[in-house]
């Protein structure tokens, strides 16, 4: 424990060091052994094996090298370690978290049935100790809602209501299982059921829970009062975004609803008049702005047919609750286009839901089939969006002919990318390569799906993997704009569509992994809503290590100089991997997003990293996609350079993508405007471990190790350039001491070897 609160002061390092000494004294001590081994990360193993040769029954040593194992993921070998740490178990405590650790990997080995089984075993042992109890029972809820389609997600769902109505959780396990609850768009009854659970104790994430499943189901200004209850017991500032927007308005305040919303808006989407650059919206806002100080009649008829144009279906049905006192039947009509329209979208999820049903599987009590056959093709899951459409535009503008909408999405125009892959295109206009391609004319509108989405104020990627079952994410669009430049020499251009919150998200963002960002033919797509909450670390550094009193706390951590090298001065290439290594971080990510924000409060006053600089270094990284499309696409255009990347990739598709993401984060390192904004998000990769459901991580983690060769390279060339770094330590643990001009320098000597900067 003082190791973890050390670690959270962002001294592990200090720790580590004190841990070494005292192991230098007692060599043979075991929980010493131990106790370094867990701070030094993939290095650790070693420590693990020793302590468990000098003392065989410490469980602790076993659990060590189940974790090493699980890290590299040796299942089998970490499930014989953790079997082995449970049997040595000195106690009920011991018992209880050796349990947990068994579970989850079998979960990792892909045996959440074996995990469930573990789990409820000990639940029903005589020593457990409640608290004990109920972090089991948060464990097993998670893993059998996790089983979508399967008899265990009932038995989760009961089990996770239970939990919400008896138990005093943290935040974090209110959202995960709320999340895993809804997975599956409830029906108004079950919702009713979570909402009560919810509201059984106190607590500010049950708060924002309930607020959503209220907007989910009807107008309510109980969800605004829930979203403010929950920011004033935190302390924090309300987050403008969809869910408050959709609050403001079920309050009936239109327009600080659209004012909040404009203010919490990158630059990028707004003109110069800070309205939105997309017209529909921008309508939107006049129309709010004009019910004040009284709507009447009309002025709430105009408002209704703005968001209905908008596609803001939730906010058009709090507008049909306010007119319906004046105007009953235009109230009840734009009730009835508002609801067809969310209804569409609850019914696209279901069918996006229905692409990993099990055919043999058990349908929970709430859940419909949407389609007679399991969708296993693009055209499947193509036809299997028409009906819901059809049903939708019988009350919303355009053809409601089923047969004539199935044709219509069916004949989409593909993208296709040889055999590894086939994309619907997204829209909203053919580029000149479509036309070189022969899918359409260069600025003449996509149609099919594209058309639809468009009209719906929707953006969607839909497409297939080789191999793999379709998938699709569909998201509410804010602006579409056409963007051009170049990166390191190298040209992109594309359309982007700057969204705002998925209303429908991919099977990665279904599994719980925060998406911000994807590129797609010739553009790529940023989801607003997503990068917003990229803040909430970077609030929480200046909360927790910046005060009045001159940062003390910030000072003392990054006061750290790193661990020193203990390899001796006549073994240059060991010393020069102990220098290298990228596997005891410690921190340092936090450590650079200190100094960052340190030097934002003597230059600024204001120790912040504004929004529009996170979306500014997302779409930054997505043009590193783009660049790479214009050297590789169309694939024979550079065939050697093609090869040369499939190579490094080790010919796999999984490998591919991890190289890609790899490039395209180190033209971020080289272009932003502070590079050590996306150096953070590398380290913190690197600080991570196990699996990931997306391929950022294994990509940044790859990164970083060739980062720190590049770096130690030029150390022994030019060590006056560096000379705030020490080469007598380890380099990951120095890099906050890099000024941005430092980091920018670096990744450019990185972007060179692997061949990203152009002629």
């Amino acid at each position: 424990m003082a190791d973890t609160l050390a670690v959270d002061d962002l001294l592990g390092v200090e720790a580590l060091a004190e841990h070494r000494a005292a192991l230098a004294a007692r060599p043979n001590d075991a929980v010493e052994l131990y106790l370094v081994g867990r701070l030094e990360g993939e290095r650790g193993g070693e420590r693990f094996v020793a302590a468990a040769r000098v003392d065989p029954t410490l469980a602790w040593a076993h659990h060590g090298l189940g974790w090493s194992a699980m890290t590299s993921r040796h299942y089998p070998q970490a499930l014989q370690h953790a079997q082995r740490a449970l049997e040595l178990a000195r106690d009920g405590w011991e018992r209880t978290y050796f349990t947990q650790t068994v579970a989850r990997y079998y979960a990792l080995a892909d045996q959440p049935r074996r995990a469930i089984e573990v789990l409820n075993a000990r639940l029903e042992a005589t020593d457990l100790a409640v608290i004990d109890a109920v972090e089991l029972g948060v464990q097993a809820a998670g893993l059998e809602l996790g089983l979508v389609f399967q008899p265990e997600y009932a038995s989760g769902w009961r089990r996770a209501l239970r939990l919400l109505r008896e138990c005093d959780l943290t935040d974090s396990e209110v959202e995960d299982l709320v999340r895993r609850m809804r997975v599956l768009r409830t029906s108004e009854a079950t919702a009713l059921e979570l909402s009560l659970a919810l509201a059984a104790r106190p607590g500010r994430q049950r708060d924002r829970e309930r607020a959503r499943l209220l907007l989910d189901q009807r107008p309510s200004a109980l969800a605004l009062g829930l979203l403010n209850r929950a920011a004033r017991d935190g302390g924090e500032a309300q987050r403008a975004g969809p869910v408050l927007r959709a609050a403001r308005f079920a309050a009936g305040q239109f327009a600080v609803a659209v004012d909040e919303w404009l203010a919490d808006l990158p630059r990028v989407v707004l003109d110069e008049r800070g309205l939105p650059r997309d017209e529909r919206l921008a309508a939107v806002v006049a129309s709010a702005r004009a019910c004040e100080p009284s709507p009447s009649a009309a002025t709430l008829d105009a408002l209704g047919a703005a968001l209905i144009r908008a596609g803001w279906f939730r906010e058009a049905r709090s507008v049909a609750a306010v007119l319906a006192a004046q105007d009953l039947e235009r109230a009840l009509a734009l009730e009835d286009q508002a609801a067809a329209g969310q209804q569409l979208l609850l019914e696209w999820q279901r069918v996006v839901d229905s692409i990993d049903r099990d055919p043999r599987s058990t349908r929970a009590p709430w859940d419909r089939p949407t389609a007679a056959e399991p969708i296993r093709s693009l055209d499947a899951l193509l036809e299997a969006l028409a009906p819901p459409l059809a049903a939708a535009r019988a009350l919303l503008p355009g053809t409601s002919d089923p047969a004539e909408l199935a044709e219509q999405l069916r004949n989409s125009p593909r993208l296709r990318f040889g055999a590894l892959a086939a994309v619907v295109h997204p829209g909203p206009r053919f580029s000149a390569a479509d036309e070189r391609a022969g899918l359409g004319v260069e600025g003449e509108p996509v149609g099919g799906l594209a058309a639809q989405m468009a009209e719906l104020g929707r953006f969607a990627l839909i497409g297939e993997l080789a191999g793999d079952r379709p998938d699709g994410t569909i998201l509410a669009r804010v602006h579409v704009e056409e963007r051009s430049g170049e990166h390191l020499g190298v040209p992109f251009r594309g359309a982007v569509a700057w969204c705002e919150g998925a209303d429908v998200p991919s099977r990665a963002g279904r599994l719980g992994a925060e998406i911000s960002g994807a590129a797609l033919h010739e553009g790529y797509w940023i989801d607003i809503d997503t990068v917003r909450r990229e803040r909430a670390p970077w609030e929480r550094a200046a909360r927790e290590f910046i005060d009045g009193q001159g940062s003390p706390r910030a000072r003392r951590a990054l006061e750290s100089r790193g661990l020193v090298l203990v390899t001796p001065p006549d073994k240059p290439e060991q010393r020069r991997f102990e220098r290298r290594d990228a596997s005891i971080l410690l921190g340092a990510a936090d450590r650079v997003r200190l100094a960052v924000l340190l030097d934002r409060l003597r230059e600024r006053g204001e120790a912040r990293v504004s929004l529009d600089e996170l979306v500014e270094m997302t779409a930054v990284h997505e043009e590193g996609h783009l660049c790479d499309r214009e050297r590789f696409l169309p694939l024979g255009k550079n065939l050697l350079g093609a090869l040369r990347l499939l190579a490094d990739a080790g010919f796999s598709p999984a490998g591919l993508a991890r190289r890609l993401e790899y490039r395209a984060q180190l033209v971020a390192l080289c272009v932003a405007p502070d590079p050590r904004v996306p150096l953070v998000s590398v380290l913190q990769s690197g600080d991570s471990n196990g699996p990931s459901v997306t391929p950022h991580a294994d990509a940044y983690r790859e990164l970083l190790v060739d980062l720190l060769a590049v770096l130690d390279r030029d150390l022994e060339r030019r060590p006056a350039r560096w000379s705030m770094l020490d080469s007598g330590r380890v380099l990951a643990h120095q890099l906050h001491r890099l000024s941005p001009e430092d980091v920018r320098e670096w990744a450019r000597l990185a972007a060179r070897r692997a061949g990203l900067v152009g002629r």
